[in-house]
């Protein structure tokens, strides 16, 4: 493997101290010009990229990565950011889309693995990893393994950042993975769960989507609220009459009745009234900061 020094440096912190530095010898100019703040900082950052620094001995931020040429030192540096819970500095990004056609095997082997096997990292470390490496194929403009991202996602127990990156690539395709989606859903408990139906959401048209979706609707101790909100997503009218079945329940809170009042208008656009929750206290703080107005 190449040999490199070099030292991990938070270039996200240096630049922010340094940003807050300008903005404090600035304080009246960002007065005047308030509305441009967003832009100012990311265009300062761009040009903060590319400018000399001492404390890089006269190299630009851009140009610290840009000897590492070879894919496992770029990833080794990827990854110790993440361990050390640093944010990943763009130029080393920039670099590993480069040089993406070498980098994206060792993503790849990441993201197959069926358990941790370095020693010097642990199973809730390899989750981030993962999730962060699942972006950046798409910057690479390469395939994603969807068959092992369900397989994935069927593990997840709670709402980990792993859990949203497999869901958000697989909410483009996941029709035409509906076989393995509806095994893993079988299977599947806790969040992942809850992740899979939000799949099944998304599938407009597909009868087994609204079939699946409905069935868990009508289970005991059933996610109302978030059920609700799914099948308003999918679109299909035929739910109506099944979410109009829950709006008149005597146990049912007034944020599940939200959601069912306003599935019920998206799919049918008939007007739902609204209901007396007192003694509901999300409706009683909302209606008090209504009345306070």
């Amino acid at each position: 493997m190449q040999k490199k020094e070099w030292n991990l440096i938070d270039f996200h912190a240096k630049f922010t101290e340094e940003y807050m530095q300008w903005c404090l010898q600035h304080q009246q100019q960002l007065a005047q010009d308030e509305a441009d703040t967003d832009d100012l900082y990311y265009e300062m950052y761009a040009e903060w990229l590319d400018q000399p620094k001492d404390w890089l001995n006269g190299a630009s931020p851009r140009s610290y990565f840009a000897d590492m040429r070879e894919a496992p030192m770029l990833v080794s540096a990827f990854m110790e950011y993440i361990l050390q819970e640093m944010e990943v500095p763009d130029p080393l990004i920039e670099r590993l889309v480069q040089e993406k056609d070498a980098v994206y095997p060792i993503f790849l082997n990441i993201l197959m693995e069926q358990s941790c096997s370095q020693e010097d990292i642990s199973e809730e470390e390899l989750l981030e990893v993962r999730a962060q490496i699942i972006p950046l194929l798409g910057e690479m403009h390469k395939p994603h393994p969807y068959i092992r991202y369900i397989q994935l996602l069927q593990e997840q127990q709670d709402d980990t950042a792993l859990a949203e990156e497999l869901t958000e690539a697989l909410m483009e395709v996941c029709t035409a993975y509906m076989p393995q989606l509806k095994e893993a859903y079988d299977n599947a408990t806790g969040y992942a769960k809850l992740a899979i139906l939000d799949l099944f959401s998304r599938m407009k048209g597909a009868e087994e989507a609204y079939d699946l979706l409905v069935d868990e609707l009508n289970r005991p101790g059933a996610d109302i609220a978030f059920l609700a909100n799914c099948l308003g997503r999918l679109g299909d009218a035929r739910a109506v009459e099944a979410l109009k079945e829950l709006l008149y329940r005597p146990e049912i809170q007034y944020y599940e009745f939200k959601e069912v009042k306003n599935a019920i208008e998206e799919l049918s656009g008939e007007e739902i009234e609204d209901m007396d929750f007192s003694g509901d206290p999300l409706y009683d703080y909302l209606k008090g900061e209504h009345e306070s107005e």
